[in-house]
């Protein structure tokens, strides 16, 4: 999207302080003589003031902050080898200063669904706001972003009102990040509706990410290992669902856009026996 460009114009200031008398040829020689090659003050006024209204117009250049940006981004998914585990799909994306407009929809409808299933639509002001609509289930979820100072410390406030969770997500020193969750939803106020997230840096390669949720008494940790710039490791144990996952990323792997390899496994006697449900799904990133 190609963004107005403005334009400024430069105004003379009045030329204050000029006062007028009557001369006669001796003050004319006088002045000469005094200062031959110095124009008076109220002349160099004028004559400047001359020049900036003499000036071309100056054509600002445009404001980055201003200009819509307009991105489109083709999607597929595999998580098997049957055709109807394959599955594709578009993303396009309207982004104008710090509000985002998205319409995503996959090819639901031509497998035998309706003509809105898989069509969701979403707004979001960072740092405000998100709002998601499913069309084909009717599905809304609104999200709130906010924050607050306890003592000496920024907490970001976060409130999911699909399933009526507050977060409260607050950063102790440059490795380790805090994140409590509430879930209001659930009678009256109790430990058993809290969980707690904590997340540890422990240089620009390797994060560790524990968390437990006291409804479920569940344990649950993530790995995140940043290979370099393009590729990184993610494995995951969720022990309340017993599983474990190891994702792959990567950013340059078929053009432009993310790419995600995923590997998950149930942890049980039975689940170990047999193979993992693979996953594969690639973003392709087109900027227009």
């Amino acid at each position: 999207g190609q963004s107005a460009r403005g334009f400024c114009e430069a105004r003379a200031d009045p030329v204050l302080g000029w006062h007028q008398r009557d001369t006669d040829a001796g003050d004319l020689h006088r002045l000469l003589l005094s200062q031959p090659s110095q124009p008076s003050q109220p002349a160099l006024a004028a004559s400047h003031a001359g020049e900036r209204l003499l000036q071309p117009y100056a054509r600002t250049q445009p404001n980055q902050e201003t200009m819509v940006k307009f991105e489109v981004k083709p999607f597929a998914t595999l998580s098997g080898t049957d055709k109807d585990d394959i599955k594709t799909g578009v993303e396009a994306r309207f982004k104008h200063n710090d509000m985002v407009l998205k319409v995503r929809t996959d090819d639901s409808a031509l497998r035998g669904g309706g003509a809105c299933d898989g069509l969701v639509l979403s707004a979001k002001k960072a740092g405000a706001f998100e709002f998601v609509y499913d069309v084909g289930t009717h599905g809304t979820a609104l999200t709130f972003h906010s924050s607050a100072m306890v003592g000496d410390k920024d907490v970001g406030l976060k409130y999911m009102g699909k399933d009526s969770v507050l977060e409260g997500t607050v950063s102790l020193d440059d490795k380790n990040t805090a994140t409590i969750g509430w879930n209001l939803g659930q009678g009256k106020p109790d430990y058993k509706q809290m969980n707690l997230k904590w997340h540890y840096r422990h240089d620009d390669k390797w994060a560790v990410e524990p968390s437990y949720d006291f409804g479920k008494e569940a344990f649950a940790a993530k790995v995140i290992h940043t290979l370099d710039d393009e590729n990184r490791i993610t494995a995951k144990y969720d022990a309340s669902a017993n599983t474990g996952n190891l994702m792959w990323s990567n950013t340059s792997i078929g053009g432009p856009g993310l790419l995600r390899v995923s590997a998950e496994s149930s942890l049980s006697d039975d689940g170990l026996k047999s193979m993992p449900v693979f996953r594969a799904e690639k973003v392709f990133d087109i900027e227009l």
